[in-house]
């Protein structure tokens, strides 16, 4: 795939280059997201949480999530006034400051650094996917749809690992400003990708200037058929197709006006599913999790990492079955997987002797959602969904992840925790059902084609 293919009408080499800046946003969500999993400990101990410690634990991992809801929000509103990539280097300069912030250390500063963070997470996570929807042909955007997904993983990855070596308690404190340091790094990545779009991307988007198409070597295809050739498009016919995208006033969308109820309905319900999944609660508890399996810190801690890093690996996995057995297919078969892993986990979690299997099912768990709801929810409502609803669905997203995440630690307390595995493999089993029934295959695409198709549907 990274090779210059003379039979496609477009550049691989210039759609990389693009594509891998775009995800440098992703990497900065990822490493935001779980930089304070491994590092809650020491974050506890520099900041005097004291007996209030689960409390703030709790309420920092979710305030990052709300964040993230209100960069959501304030996402759509931005993209009616500006470009995508605008808007990018908006956001850039978001977490930019929310990294200055970690360096005061102190309670307030970093609840509203994590804060500013989540919403350059949220910001982040509708503009990537839609940022890359506006110049990928086609065939490949649901291959180069998954980098967003892999970058975000790297980053989160690249969090766990700078972690492992924290004391596994307390913290000294001549240890503070580094440790602030490390959460401030995601600031670092925003000023980087701020530089790319400035000095090597400075034009907008194809999508946005059809004129660009011819200058980044691929042509604007047409609403076609999966298989069909494509055909240039003339410029005018081209925005009033990108322009479509947008017709509905949010007032519409939320009122199910006509066209509008099939793609709303889908993509609002696919993001809540994406978090009642159970993600962020594993993720944003992950070294906890595998340090009630009775194996230490330092063993969650490399079992988060191992985590991680198999992560990455599965999403190669999806480049090959993506576009061969369709976006519908591998949500529903990777969906029911998900559930069956939270089943044993249920199942066995309480028994002595299973902490392997443990390992193994979380392990596959996060695989299994690496390669289904974890990106195709983003690449499938952004060809579904248009910009104000992909606003609206995404900022359900962020809330969702914000109450699972909070909730999480209260369930296990009162529930246990292997009743709210259980719990966990419910959703997801009924999730999958309901993806059978009301989910449509987008593989293969045109945007215009797949908003054609949704507005005759209810």
């Amino acid at each position: 795939m990274g090779e210059e293919n003379l039979d496609e009408p477009y550049s691989l080499k210039k759609i990389w280059f693009r594509s891998l800046n775009c995800a440098l946003g992703s990497f900065s969500f990822g490493y935001a997201n779980g930089i304070f999993t491994s590092s809650q400990p020491c974050v506890s101990s520099l900041l005097n949480w004291g007996e209030e410690k689960y409390t703030y634990i709790a309420l920092m991992a979710a305030i990052i999530q709300f964040g993230a809801m209100t960069g959501c929000i304030i996402t759509g509103f931005m993209t009616i006034y500006m470009s995508k990539k605008k808007c990018m280097m908006i956001t850039d300069l978001i977490m930019t400051l929310g990294g200055i912030l970690f360096m005061i250390p102190n309670t307030i500063s970093f609840g509203l650094a994590r804060y500013i963070s989540g919403v350059a997470i949220g910001c982040f996570s509708m503009l990537g996917p839609q940022y890359l929807n506006e110049f990928l042909p086609p065939k490949i955007r649901g291959k180069f749809g998954t980098l967003n997904q892999m970058s975000a993983m790297v980053g989160l990855l690249f969090s766990f690992s700078v972690c492992q070596f924290l004391p596994r308690d307390d913290c000294s404190e001549d240890m503070t400003y580094y440790v602030f340091a490390l959460f401030a790094a995601s600031g670092v990545i925003g000023i980087i990708q701020y530089f790319n779009f400035t000095v090597f991307f400075p034009e907008n988007s194809p999508r946005e200037s059809p004129s660009l198409c011819k200058a980044f070597g691929y042509l604007t295809t047409s609403v076609h058929e999966p298989g069909e050739e494509s055909e240039i498009i003339p410029e005018e016919k081209t925005k009033k197709n990108f322009e479509s995208y947008n017709e509905f006033t949010l007032g519409q969308l939320l009122c199910c006006a006509k066209g509008s109820t099939k793609a709303m309905r889908v993509g609002t319900l696919f993001h809540i599913i994406q978090q009642t999944s159970g993600i962020n609660a594993i993720l944003s508890y992950s070294t906890t999790i595998f340090q009630s399996f009775g194996q230490g810190v330092y063993f969650a801690r490399a079992m988060t990492i191992t985590a991680s890093f198999l992560r990455i690996l599965s999403v190669f996995g999806l480049f090959a079955v993506i576009e061969k057995y369709g976006r519908k297919k591998v949500t529903i078969f990777f969906t029911f997987m998900m559930g069956l892993s939270f089943l044993i986990l249920g199942i066995f979690v309480n028994f002595d002797g299973f902490a392997v299997l443990m390992v193994i099912c979380v392990d596959l768990y996060l695989c299994f959602f690496a390669v289904s709801l974890g990106p195709i929810c983003w690449i499938y409502t952004s060809e579904t969904m248009t910009d104000k609803g992909m606003a609206f669905g995404a900022a359900l997203n962020w809330g969702t992840a914000a109450l699972v995440v909070w909730c999480f630690p209260y369930s296990v307390s009162y529930m246990g925790i292997s009743s709210t595995f259980l719990l966990f493999s419910f959703l997801n089993t009924i999730s999958a059902f309901y993806f059978i029934f009301d989910m449509i295959e987008t593989k293969g695409l045109a945007k215009e084609h797949i908003r054609e198709i949704l507005k005759n549907m209810r």
